[in-house]
């Protein structure tokens, strides 16, 4: 189960488990976090950190993950 709102704590695999749509939103920021084996254990703030996401892209990552899941989640 995911916790609403995503955070930079969020697992990717669980997430992208709960709502698969949203590898759709995870690959328009370069995220191709559905193929990575990593998923597994790694959080959506590790993979903006490993991605070297700046903090306001990130932000704009959150924002529209958690825009999306209140819309079709």
């Amino acid at each position: 189960m995911i916790t609403l709102p995503i955070t930079k704590d969020t697992n990717i695999k669980k997430l992208i488990d709960a709502y698969p749509d949203v590898v759709e939103i995870l690959t328009a920021y370069g995220l191709h976090c559905s193929k990575c084996f990593a998923n597994k254990i790694d959080t959506l703030g590790g993979g903006a950190k490993l991605h070297r996401f700046s903090t306001e892209e990130f932000g704009h990552l959150l924002r529209d993950l958690n825009s999306w899941l209140e819309v079709y989640a």
